[in-house]
């Protein structure tokens, strides 16, 4: 209302929920109780004395929201709405109700029944699942107006839409999608003309750096996006906390304990590097900080003390490379070309602090077959290459991968260049995780199980509760891959390869080398 105007002067009143103003009304509504917002609480004022040394009688914030709140209920007369933001605006999550709400409808669950044979919001009858009191009490708003639970006949009786332009935009929906003019939009339609790289008469050899490679067969989504579309998706913004952490944050892990691990190497007492970790923000402070950098410490002197087991006599210079491979399908002779490092004389030692089984190990790979093939040059070091790092699993002690010789590196690399030198075509439908689930699983003789525990990876699945499915990991997935399933064979854009064919190709060599063991 405008400023000046008397209260209680017109027919609806919009007030703070403050004292003096609980006035019976036929129709109570009060907004936004959330968790956050209602009732207040936080840290007080460093000059607040009653904070400093309580006494019983002293009032509180908290306490007289609650009271505030149950003055509102006892007037009340005819009807009591409470509204909570249930979901997060940025990222969706699940928002929790304030606590007095929780009570309230908790309290009147205890308190009362509803009559035998009642149906419940959702449809099934008491005989069949007691349709308990919190089921009506709680309605679950859809986020859009013109969402089909409002226009549903035989829906939630509770969702009733009366927005004419919202019911015209739901029955478009249906009718779009019943006459089948409705599927997903395509980012692209066909697959893009290939890149004129080479000279007609062939003279120019294909070549690619060690590095782009890499890139190109372990992140080709977002290679074609963004190098041949041109296009650069925003990051993702998180929701700032308001709040110090009292836990470290499990993503920031392995950049603190890299950093942690890195001043190891350089010669860096630990009880200097373990001050600088506490002064980052990202520790939480006090003693949960201080219990958090203790595991993280153990966990890299773990990995530094068999990283320095591992690298036996003095570390080699780094190899610069000029490889020549032959019969590349579709290409012919092409010219990988790049630069080896972490060389020791008993082979490649790559040291870090994720966890192995992830990307990080496909990346060690690609480079142990580029050193299997120069090893067959002669010289040193030999054709074996060694991960550290985190245990895959927590109850797991083993923290080292070894990749051992390999039997004609030349061809693997001849089938990673054609992979790679298709990307600006098309994307490669290979996804680290979801491939290597489906070939352990396809190789073993397992082929229902590797199907659906690829598309379980790929898209989701009720046992991914907590696991975010791979075509969310980057916003490049979800753009290019939608209208269609890059898995099955419903790609929304031609593709050279199928997904079986690579993850099959890539992985039957990986696991064959590949061994796990503790230190």
């Amino acid at each position: 209302a405008p400023s000046g105007q008397a209260f209680l002067s017109g027919g609806v009143t919009f007030c703070e929920l403050v004292p003096l103003r609980a006035i019976p009304f036929r129709v109570i509504a009060i907004l936004g109780l959330c968790d956050a917002e209602f009732p207040r609480g936080g840290p007080p004022p460093d000059f607040d004395l009653i904070a400093r040394d309580p006494r019983p009688g002293d009032r509180t914030s908290r306490s007289d929201d609650r009271y505030l709140f149950l003055e509102a209920l006892l007037s009340a007369r005819d009807q009591l709405v409470l509204t909570v933001p249930g979901r997060d605006l940025r990222d969706g999550r699940s928002l929790p109700p304030s606590v007095v709400v929780t009570e309230l409808v908790e309290a009147l669950d205890r308190s009362f029944l509803l009559e035998e044979g009642t149906k419940g919001p959702d449809g099934p009858e008491a005989g069949t699942r007691r349709a308990s009191l919190a089921d009506w009490l709680v309605v679950s708003h859809p986020l859009q107006a013109f969402s089909p639970r409002y226009f549903e006949a035989a829906g939630d009786p509770r969702l009733i839409g009366r927005d004419e332009d919202a019911w015209a935009g739901a029955r478009a929906r249906r009718e779009a999608l019943e006459d089948g003019s409705g599927s997903r939009r395509r980012f692209l339609d066909a697959s893009l003309e290939p890149l004129d790289s080479a000279d007609p008469a062939g003279s120019v050899v294909a070549t690619l750096t060690l590095e782009d490679l890499i890139d190109r067969v372990l992140r080709s989504t977002r290679e074609f996006v963004r190098n041949r579309l041109g296009i650069r998706t925003p990051r993702p913004e998180g929701a700032v906390g308001d709040l110090d952490p009292v836990d470290l944050d499990p993503l920031w892990q392995s950049t603190l304990g890299r950093t942690l691990l890195d001043h190891l190497d350089a010669g860096v007492p630990i009880e200097v590097g373990l001050t600088r970790l506490m002064a980052n923000p990202l520790v939480p402070r006090g003693m949960p900080g201080r219990l958090s950098s203790r595991a993280l410490q153990a966990e890299v002197e773990s990995v530094a003390r068999i990283a320095r087991a591992r690298r036996s006599g003095d570390r080699l210079a780094d190899r610069a490379f000029e490889l020549s491979i032959e019969a590349v399908p579709g290409i012919g002779k092409a010219l990988l070309v790049g630069r080896l490092d972490r060389l020791w004389p008993g082979g490649r030692i790559d040291v870090g602090f994720t966890r192995l089984g992830r990307a990080g190990e496909l990346d060690s790979w690609i480079r142990h077959l580029v050193l299997c093939s120069l090893a067959e040059e002669g010289g040193n070091p030999a054709p074996r290459s060694v991960l550290v790092g985190r245990p895959e699993k927590r109850t797991s002690d083993q923290r080292v991968v070894l990749f051992g010789e390999v039997d004609q590196p030349d061809r693997q690399l001849a089938r990673l260049f054609e992979w790679a030198w298709s990307v600006p075509q098309a994307p490669l439908p290979f996804f680290p995780r979801t491939s290597r689930r489906f070939a352990r699983a396809f190789l073993d003789g397992k082929v229902e199980q590797a199907w659906r525990g690829a598309h379980q990876e790929f898209f989701g699945g009720d046992s991914m509760a907590f696991v975010k499915p791979e075509i969310q990991q980057d916003l490049e997935f979800a753009r290019l891959w939608e209208g269609g399933s890059p898995l099955d064979g419903r790609n929304p854009f031609p593709l050279r390869f199928r997904f079986e064919e690579l993850a099959t190709a890539f992985f039957e060599p990986f696991f064959e080398a590949r061994e796990v063991c503790d230190e």
